[in-house]
């Protein structure tokens, strides 16, 4: 059993894909540097009864955000995620910033299957993962940065919890070491 998912250890690996919707899978972990999940926040409030007793009110869930560092050498993928940004299309290599905006889904794992290649890729039978899954992610924010005299920009994605049927935008899975099976592949987006 894994203690820890460590980045310098050999028998482990990270892996983050991002796919567009109706795009390819964009293999970003060889460009990127850090992650940080603030899942949106579940708030309680209360109301105050006539005898003093306490109700618990739910708020609803909060969007979540998926932050990460790129080492920007170009606009496009592979070389960084600017056009998907600016306007709407990870591939675009020059134009004017729009109002487009992409929904994309990011599939974050870390597996000690050293074969494993994608976020969104399957994994080998006996190995352990742990895969995160946002669907209908925005691209929202993109800092450039050349403060350290090396280009780099902070990405921002967010997702909202539910669609508008209710149906959950987040998903989760884990394999564990004595499983059957490995987790399967996700399908196109």
């Amino acid at each position: 059993m894994v203690d820890a998912w460590q980045k310098h250890d050999a028998s482990q690996k990270f892996l983050l894909t991002i796919t567009p919707q109706g795009g390819s899978d964009i293999e970003a972990v060889g460009w990127t540097q850090g992650l940080r999940i603030t899942m949106g926040g579940k708030d309680v409030t209360q109301e105050v009864l006539n005898n003093g007793g306490r109700i618990a009110v739910f708020n609803p869930s909060e969007p979540t955000e998926i932050t990460f560092k790129e080492f920007t050498v170009g606009v496009a993928d592979p070389d960084g995620l600017f056009g998907l940004f600016a306007k709407g299309d990870a591939s675009s290599q020059s134009g004017s910033l729009d109002e487009s905006r992409k929904k994309c889904r990011l599939a974050i794992m870390w597996t000690t299957d050293t074969t494993a290649t994608s976020g969104a890729g399957s994994t080998a039978v006996g190995a352990e993962s742990f895969r995160l899954v946002f669907k209908n992610a925005y691209l929202t924010s993109d800092e450039l940065n050349f403060d350290e005299n090396v280009l780099t920009s902070e990405l921002t994605f967010k997702v909202i919890p539910f669609d508008k049927s209710g149906t959950s935008q987040i998903d989760y899975e884990k394999q564990n070491t004595g499983d059957a099976s490995g987790l399967t592949a996700l399908g196109s987006y």
